[in-house]
């Protein structure tokens, strides 16, 4: 240092100050000696060899990291949420610190705690440039990244954290979250499975890989985590809430309504649980009290969206359609991507030329930020609008594209449908007729399962019959699968292993059993019930072996009438996989006439066709015919089947509000040009 421009104490300082400032120790240490040579007793430099002399400049390779003290009293501000204290503490231990791998960590961590999130993952990377194994680093990084939407990068930043340390249970858990995300939820569970292994009261794991495990439809693996997830935190409201969703897609509708309730107990205010609890109350056909609880979400939680969605569905299922298109109008408003709901605003819509939604969901199409799977939803809606206002042309080509989107989405394979229906037809190669089973639970109840291809009239028989004033119209249940299907999964390992003996007596006890028991859950008071699961016609051995006092009614349409309509149609579950393609609905119809015919020549008799052109052409006397079958006696009621009150959920609920019309097995020529897989296959058999 050049004495001779210490002209002044006062310039001295100043030089002593921007020394310190731009981290040159050393310099501002030698400015304040030269001070102390000519006031000995100079309080500022006294004071600032004592602070610089305590923060030595690092080594090579080292970062230059203030006291640990002083890093203590920082990281306490954070955790006590203290953010704008933390931040401002920070920036000024910088100035003497600039190197500071931790500083700059934790300054990140205030930014994030405001919610400054870009800001923040700048410092997170500068502290890791300074210090490339900062193993927090990349687990906050990771964190911002996640809130930022840039699920892959955040996935690399815990990859980095564990990298470093390999037991770091949270960063394997966070990596998990974000696979969830990317929709890969085989890596995002392996991931959970990690985590719970080096750290097994990690409760937010178990939850987690519920929520994962439900997702992909393995109920009971999921229902285990939230059991788990409940002996860890038996007071936490979500964890009730989640295991309540679950009960309830397992059919178990008691306890999922308790958990329900229990979780509103727990968490007063819980929108989500009343929104739940809406929805299970919809199962149960409960339509008035489903609409009372969405409310109550929709009072406690005004900017949600999904209760105002579910609150819309209900409202369809009762033939309110302008109640529902206000509160679909209103989940757009709320969120203006939430594509199911512009979807489901087109099938109550009837569109003309320039109607403005039409340009909304196109502008939404166009946009890179739409997922995948609710840009399938957006394409199967513009191709309604465009058949309604008979651009056949452009309605076909939405909806191609919808349909095949779904189908990889999907990833059906039907050699998988081959195998089944053959296994099945196995099965029941050696019963050849109804046995007597004496040790069948007694039951005063009836069901009435109406069966046949999805778009094939099931909706409006089961209008008809559900109009009796001994009849409860159920919908569609899915309990004779949630029954009949572990059952075949075990046939079909003992047939491998040649070790089957066909369906035996506790087979079809434990079948019968469990369905009149799952019944017994829902709210009605007749003698009769319907169970209108089109897909139960696989079943249709197993019902009759159960059932023997039941009735299975068959409907029958024109097949190419049949499958057009399923082509058009967007399923919400993925049971109807095989309809996202012209060619695996030829194959699957097929597939479905000849177990059919199988059914007719195993069980003669037993199953009554019903032809639905034949119904719309002669209503009363086919539904007189349907009664009888039945072994109702005539209700006028039953021809005024659009009166019904009651809630109808499937994709033809406005189409039963309406009376009967002709015509509708004839729409497919307006795209005649486009269905050639079809035509070829069915219309010499029409």
């Amino acid at each position: 240092m050049d004495k001779s421009k210490i002209s002044s104490i006062e310039k001295a300082i100043a030089l002593v100050k921007k020394a310190a400032k731009q981290g040159n120790t050393a310099v501002a240490i030698e400015i304040c000696t030269a001070i102390l040579q000519r006031q000995p007793n100079n309080a500022f430099a006294k004071k600032m060899v004592r602070t610089l002399q305590n923060n030595t400049p690092p080594k090579a390779g080292e970062t230059d990291d203030p006291p640990q003290g002083k890093l203590a009293q920082l990281g306490k501000l954070v955790q006590a949420c203290k953010y704008t204290k933390a931040e401002e503490s920070s920036r000024q231990l910088l100035e003497n610190h600039p190197k500071s791998s931790l500083l700059y960590n934790l300054l990140g961590a205030a930014l994030q705690g405001q919610g400054n999130l870009v800001e923040a993952a700048s410092f997170f990377d500068k502290a890791l440039q300074l210090k490339p194994d900062l193993v927090e680093g990349y687990w906050n990084l990771g964190n911002v990244l996640m809130k930022l939407g840039k699920l892959q990068e955040a996935v690399s930043s815990y990859d980095s954290a564990i990298n470093i340390k390999h037991d770091y249970a949270e960063a394997h858990h966070n990596r998990g979250l974000a696979k969830f995300e990317l929709g890969r939820l085989n890596e995002a569970i392996e991931s959970y499975n990690i985590a719970i292994k080096f750290k097994p009261n990690l409760a937010g794991a178990y939850g987690n890989r519920g929520n994962a495990l439900l997702t992909s439809g393995q109920l009971e693996e999921a229902l285990q985590n939230f059991n788990k997830l409940i002996e860890l935190s038996p007071r936490l409201a979500l964890a009730y809430n989640s295991r309540g969703s679950v009960l309830r897609k397992l059919s178990l509708y008691k306890e999922a309504s308790e958990d329900f309730k229990k979780a509103i107990q727990l968490k007063s205010g819980y929108a989500m649980a009343y929104n739940n609890l809406g929805l299970l109350l919809q199962d149960f056909q409960r339509p008035t009290e489903a609409i009372a609880n969405y409310n109550d979400a929709i009072t406690l939680k005004p900017g949600a969206p999904e209760p105002y969605y579910n609150k819309g569905v209900c409202l369809k299922s009762l033939g309110k359609l302008e109640e529902a298109v206000h509160n679909f109008d209103k989940v757009i408003e709320l969120a203006p991507t939430y594509a199911r709901a512009h979807r489901s605003l087109t099938t109550i819509k009837k569109y003309s030329l320039g109607d403005p939604h039409t340009l909304t969901m196109k502008n939404l199409l166009a946009s890179a930020k739409l997922k995948d799977s609710d840009r399938v939803q957006i394409l199967f809606g513009l191709a309604k609008v465009h058949e309604d206002i008979g651009e056949y042309g452009n309605s076909y080509n939405y909806l191609k594209e919808g349909n095949d989107a779904r189908r990889l989405q999907l990833n059906y394979d039907i050699t998988k449908d081959r195998k089944l229906f053959a296994e099945i037809r196995g099965n029941f190669e050696r019963t050849p007729t109804i046995p007597d089973r004496s040790d069948h639970k007694f039951s005063s109840l009836r069901s009435i399962f109406i069966v046949g291809m999805p778009r094939s009239g099931t909706s409006l028989v089961e209008q008809i019959l559900a109009s009796h004033s001994e009849v409860y119209g159920a919908g569609e249940l899915g309990f004779l699968k949630d029954l009949a299907v572990p059952l075949l999964q075990r046939l079909s390992k003992e047939n491998i292993n040649q070790k089957s003996h066909g369906l035996t007596d506790k087979d079809i006890s434990d079948v019968r059993n469990g369905y009149l028991e799952k019944l017994g859950s829902l709210p009605f008071q007749e003698s009769i019930i319907t169970d209108k699961m089109p897909l139960n016609f696989k079943y249709a051995g197993i019902i009759l072996s159960a059932f023997p006092e039941a009735k299975i009614i068959h409907t029958t349409r024109d097949p190419i009438a049949t499958c057009w309509s399923i082509y058009k149609q967007y399923f919400v579950t993925s049971g109807n996989a095989y309809g996202y393609s012209l060619q695996s609905l030829v194959e699957y119809y097929n597939l479905y006439k000849e177990l059919m015919s199988f059914w007719h020549d195993k069980f003669p008799g037993k199953i009554y066709d019903l032809c639905y052109e034949d119904l719309t052409e002669n209503q009363e006397g086919e539904s007189r015919k349907l009664l009888e079958i039945c072994e109702l006696e005539w209700e006028d009621q039953c021809l005024d089947f659009h009166k019904s009150k009651r809630a109808v959920s499937t994709a033809s609920s406005t189409q039963v509000r309406q009376k009967m019309y002709q015509g509708s097995s004839e729409a497919w020529r307006n795209y005649e040009q486009h269905l050639k897989p079809l035509i070829d296959a069915f219309y010499e058999t029409r």
